[in-house]
């Protein structure tokens, strides 16, 4: 009878490494692409958050894109 619970209680501890491990690489991915977007559109969190900047009209009429 002790045999067939070990047996079993291994089964079971290597399907919960398993998941955790699935779970840790999944997490690490989201947080990932959060990053990634961060990171891509760096310069709109920086207008967003510290702008509207003060622009004269001699420098818009310079503009060329």
């Amino acid at each position: 009878m002790n045999s067939n619970f070990a047996e079993n209680n291994h089964f079971i501890q290597e399907q919960m490494k398993r998941c955790d491990r699935n779970i840790f690489i999944s997490n690490i991915g989201l947080l990932l692409v959060t990053v990634a977007i961060f990171l891509f559109g760096a310069r709109y969190w920086y207008n967003f958050i510290f702008g509207p900047f003060p622009i004269t009209a001699m420098e818009l009429t310079e503009i060329q894109s």
